[in-house]
């Protein structure tokens, strides 16, 4: 024993990853919007029949993704429905999930390409549901699309790299993208119809996926041999990044 020391026994600290700037952004957007429908629910429960009442209609004709009103020339239902979740488990979910994966892909991308990455997908999915559901009495709300596309990304900027799920069990980035995707339909499930599951979920998941797997095969063209895992561990944007750290 001599010249050994002993320790005594520490549990690991699980360490987040950092929040890049364009994650909070949407987060702080997200939850002001979150309180507005609170403050509106309030108001329209506080004196039922009094034209307060109509404040909860204001929401839906106005600032959800509403086929109804969208055709009136309400254009910009397609953006600020994004912002306004009207469930907290669903506003939870979505940033949760938001502000774990989003460092490795903004790392990939830059600030400026992550939102462009988001915000395509959230406001373009929503923007096709009114025109390609016009006849649907279903309103649209919250940042799933774009939150999809982030993590569709994630499982190849990420797809290789050691992370320990719940600071226990070790498991790819890719694996991880799905637990994810899985447990936030889990958050969303009964909320939206069979055919609107895909276009919300599945679409911007696959699209956010293909522009990274394109991104990453653009950046290792010119390394030839060795396996696509090997080559995601080489020196470039799309390295193997621990959540952990």
């Amino acid at each position: 024993m001599t010249g050994q020391t002993t320790q005594p026994f520490t549990r690991k600290r699980i360490v987040f990853p950092p929040v890049p700037r364009p994650a909070k952004w949407i987060a702080v957007t997200c939850g002001a919007g979150f309180c507005l429908w609170i403050l509106i629910l309030i108001l329209r429960s506080s004196d039922p029949g009094s034209a307060q009442n109509a404040a909860a209609g204001f929401l839906n004709d106005w600032l959800g993704a509403n086929p109804g009103t969208f055709w009136t020339g309400r254009i910009w239902q397609p953006l600020t429905s994004v912002f306004i979740h009207t469930g907290l488990g669903h506003l939870i979910a979505n940033i949760l999930f938001l502000m774990l994966t989003a460092h490795p892909v903004v790392t990939a991308l830059g600030e400026s390409r992550f939102l462009v990455l988001f915000l395509v997908h959230a406001v373009g999915i929503h923007l096709l549901y009114v025109i390609a559901f016009h006849s649907s009495p279903v309103i649209l709300w919250g940042s799933t699309a774009g939150v999809n596309a982030v993590l569709g990304f994630f499982a190849v900027s990420s797809g290789y790299a050691s992370i320990r799920f719940m600071g226990l069990i070790p498991v790819s980035g890719k694996t991880l993208a799905v637990i994810f995707l899985a447990a936030n339909t889990a958050c969303a499930a009964g909320g939206l119809g069979n055919r609107l599951f895909p276009l919300v979920y599945i679409i911007p998941f696959l699209t956010g996926y293909g522009y990274a797997h394109r991104l990453e095969k653009r950046m290792f063209s010119g390394i030839t041999g060795g396996s696509r895992k090997k080559r995601n561990s080489g020196s470039g944007r799309f390295q193997n990044i621990d959540l952990r750290r």
